[in-house]
């Protein structure tokens, strides 16, 4: 991937082997994480996208066609290949996390910047090695708080009397 190969110069003079593989894993998993989520944002919300078009298409066809037999149900797939890809996208919440991971990694691309730069923080070249490693940690604990929060507003989904399986059939 292009942007983790850019991304090396940010890290390459840091002297320390354990800083500076912790910062190069973190953000290589950063990266890949939002394009990953990216990708399947994209995709899924293309597909809810088209699949309504697709009924619109199929009902406003001539009655003489071939399709005229299969109308309902091939309308009714239709509908509900709607509704599951609509469905994975808010469960998923592919996009929030593609948005947090993103902003984890330019964070810590920013942070790295500075570092290599020698300014803000890093103006005193005594202790930059120190305030990079808390500074950098700091960016990934708020990133694991940013992403429980996301999994704890996440809908759940219940298997319970509701959807048939209750407690008499699971033994309860």
């Amino acid at each position: 991937m292009k942007e983790i190969k850019d991304s090396k110069y940010l890290y390459s003079n840091i002297k320390d082997d354990v800083l500076r593989q912790r910062i190069q894993n973190s953000i290589n998993w950063y990266i890949h994480k939002s394009v990953f989520y990216k990708r399947f944002y994209y995709i899924f919300s293309t597909i809810s996208i088209l699949l309504p078009l697709g009924v619109t298409i199929l009902h406003s066809t001539d009655s003489a066609c071939f399709l005229e037999n299969h109308l309902q149900i091939c309308s009714a797939i239709l509908a509900s290949a709607t509704t599951l890809t609509t469905s994975i996208l808010t469960l998923f919440r592919f996009q929030d996390y593609w948005k947090e991971y993103r902003e984890t990694a330019e964070k810590l691309k920013a942070e790295l910047l500075q570092f290599h730069m020698g300014i803000g923080k890093y103006q005193d070249r005594n202790q930059d090695m120190m305030n990079l490693a808390v500074n950098v940690e700091t960016i990934i604990l708020n990133s694991k708080r940013k992403e429980k929060e996301i999994i704890e507003t996440t809908p759940k989904v219940y298997i319970g009397k509701a959807s048939g399986i209750g407690e008499d059939k699971l033994g309860k």
